[in-house]
Order: structure tokens, then C-alpha cells, then sequence
């Protein structure tokens, strides 16, 4: 499909995803200056416009703020769309830049998650494909869920057929790979595979076809999350335990009873420990007449900034090596969305380019 120049009153800026189909244009509203998303069927067919429809009817009845508000919908010289607002970073490029996030981080975006189910459950509507694509991140770290394409919901004509299967496979429930109808325990299971991806940093099946992959969802349990990931507290590893439950009356019964667990969960993790925070500590941090981050043997300053500062330092696991530079985003923006992410991703850029007039990065913590 050719991108097209003008989408209703909206004056189409680029392509930000193309489909079988549709396809997503970032585009901006003239009479507010505003960007916006608009998605556009590339197809007329009347199961796709109806699906279009009812897509916008299920998100036009989730008022949330970690749901993708939905601004318009409607028609122009044939073409049906949808507008929404404008987020342009996803939970998936975040995972592949960061790989495992912070505990505290992964929960809290889990907990973001779980409150935009929660309040869709409320209204009788299941997602049935939560995945890391399927949530946009803002600016703020802020998770927000789109894509209910193939969202259920109860007052609605589903237009699916008895048995048809519904979801991705890498986090998709028991039941749903059974072909099964799923409810809000199925988005629950799902969200947990997503949950344990963001604690360890690997899914919790994975390999093979999407067949073997389901089956494995079906009869297999994963790699408890202890062994991935050491000190994981036991609270927040039995709540994803219980989200992949196979037997659907073993898990949360919907998003808003899985994000009270995690938030329980949280806070006796952040008793326990303390109120300790998880970045790595800075020199000022480090008492005595040795100064270390990580395994790095402070030397000297060799300059600071407002946000961050540069130290020598010398490896301690390796004392005769060379001198080193390290780099460090000083503790108070722990808690900074972008600022982490943002230093996380030159980090791993930097450490793609391999070149002679590029400087070299040897680790990242």
C-alpha cells in the first residue's frame, strides 16, 4: 500500500507499521498541531471493517491510563481508520536494547500492565494477545496496552469462530493453545510469561515451531525463576509462578487481582531489603580508602556532569590490566525512565560497533 499523503483531515508525517492487514502512519492533526497514530485497513472486507469497528468500540470503553487513548474514528475516500494518540517507543524495543530490567523496574511496568487489564476486565473485555509489542511505552515510563484486534469482549458479536486460536504463541495460555475460549486468568498467564521475560530476560519457552512452543505451554513448567535470576525475592516469584498456573482456577482471577499481589509482593521485597535501592553504587557510596563500582577499583575523577560522571579505574579481578574509563548515571535518576533507558541504549549501540575509530565498551551493570 503507498503511504498516503492525507487521512481525513490528518496530514500523514510517515509509516510507523505496515501488515497484511493495515497499517499505522504517524500523522498530525492540523487544527491542534498534535501527532497522533492513525491505523488504516488496507483491506475492505467486511469481517475487517467490522473487526476495525469493534476494535474501537472495546478501547472507546477502557477510560485508562495505561490503555491507548483512542481519539477518532472514521472514513476517507474509502479508507476506515482509527486515531490515536501518538507513543513511540514499545515495551519490545526497550527488552531488546535492555534485555532483563531491574526487579523493581519489571514489576513496576508488570503493575502498569495489569491496572489497564484490570480495568478492561471490569468492562467484560479479555485482550487475548498481551505481548511486549502490544504495550507502548511513554516518555515517562508510563506502560499503555493497544492492539485489541482480537479483543473479546462479552456484550459484543465476536466474530470468531468456535475453536479458533487467538494470541502469539511465545505468550499464549494453555487453554488458549488448546483452541479453547479464554477469559481474564488468560490474559493473566500471559502477562506473567511477559513478566518473567522482563525478570530474566529470556522467554519462558521458546525454540523450535509455534507448535512446539504451544505444546510446551500446554505440558511443561518453566525454569523456576530462582535459578535464572539469584536473589529474586521468593514473594515476586511466586506471583509469576501463580500467573502461568496451567489450570486457569490456580491463577489471579483478573488484572486488577494480579497487580494487588505484585504491589504485596513489592512492598514486603522493599521491606525486606531494606529500601536498598538496585543501581549500581557510586564511589561517594563506598567507604573506607577503596572506592569500587562493581568490580572496578576507582582511581581518580577524571570529570563530572549533571548527570553523570566519568572515573579511571582499574579492574580488580585483573590488577596488571590496563587502566579503564568508567561511566556512571549518578543514583538519583534510578528512577528515571529516560534517562536509564537512555544511557542503557548507548551502552549497548556502542558496544555494536566494533571500529578502530570507535571507542570500545567492555562491560555494563
Amino acid at each position: 500500500m503507498t503511504t498516503p499523503r492525507q487521512i481525513g483531515k490528518y496530514t500523514v508525517a510517515g509509516e510507523i507499521a505496515s501488515g497484511a492487514q493495515g497499517a499505522v502512519y504517524r500523522a498530525i492533526d492540523p487544527s491542534t498541531a498534535m501527532t497522533v497514530a492513525v491505523k488504516v485497513l488496507i483491506g475492505q472486507r467486511v469481517t475487517d471493517v467490522e473487526r476495525l469497528r469493534r476494535e474501537a468500540s472495546l478501547v472507546q470503553a477502557i477510560d485508562h491510563q495505561n490503555v491507548v487513548k483512542l481519539i477518532e474514528v472514521g472514513e476517507s475516500e474509502g479508507l476506515h481508520f482509527m486515531v490515536m494518540e501518538f507513543i513511540p517507543e514499545t515495551l519490545s524495543n526497550l527488552i531488546e536494547v535492555t534485555g532483563a530490567l531491574p526487579v523493581e523496574r519489571a514489576i513496576a511496568i508488570a503493575m502498569g500492565i495489569s491496572d489497564g487489564l484490570g480495568y478492561a476486565h471490569q468492562q467484560g473485555i479479555v485482550h487475548h494477545d498481551i505481548k511486549p509489542q502490544n504495550v507502548l511505552m511513554t516518555s515517562e515510563g508510563i506502560p499503555k496496552l493497544t492492539d485489541f484486534g482480537i479483543a473479546r469482549g462479552e456484550m459484543l458479536n465476536t466474530m470468531t469462530a468456535t475453536g479458533a486460536m487467538m494470541g502469539t504463541p511465545s505468550y499464549m495460555s494453555p487453554e488458549q493453545a488448546n483452541g479453547e475460549r479464554g477469559d481474564p486468568r488468560s490474559d493473566v498467564y500471559s502477562l506473567g510469561c511477559l513478566l518473567y521475560q522482563l525478570l530474566s530476560g529470556s522467554l519462558p519457552f521458546s525454540g523450535g515451531s509455534p507448535l512446539s512452543v504451544l505444546r510446551r505451554h500446554v505440558e511443561e513448567s518453566p525454569q523456576p525463576l530462582k535459578t535464572k535470576l539469584a536473589g529474586i525475592p521468593a514473594a515476586i516469584s511466586s506471583c509469576v509462578e501463580q500467573a502461568m498456573a496451567k489450570d486457569p482456577e490456580q491463577r489471579f482471577a483478573d488484572g486488577n487481582a494480579f497487580s494487588a499481589a505484585l504491589r504485596r509482593a513489592l512492598s514486603a521485597a522493599q521491606e525486606a531489603a531494606g529500601q536498598e535501592s538496585d543501581v549500581p553504587p557510586t564511589p561517594e557510596q563506598v567507604s573506607d580508602d577503596t572506592r569500587r563500582i562493581g568490580k572496578y577499583t576507582i582511581q581518580a575523577e577524571l570529570g563530572s556532569a549533571g548527570q553523570g560522571a566519568v572515573y579511571r579505574a582499574i579492574d580488580s579481578t585483573n590488577p596488571g590490566s590496563d587502566a579503564v574509563a568508567v561511566k556512571i548515571l549518578h543514583a538519583k535518576y534510578s528512577n528515571d525512565f529516560v534517562m536509564v533507558q537512555r544511557f542503557q541504549r548507548e551502552a549497548s549501540l556502542t558496544q555494536q560497533i566494533q571500529h578502530r575509530n570507535v571507542v570500545r565498551i567492555f562491560d555494563q551493570g
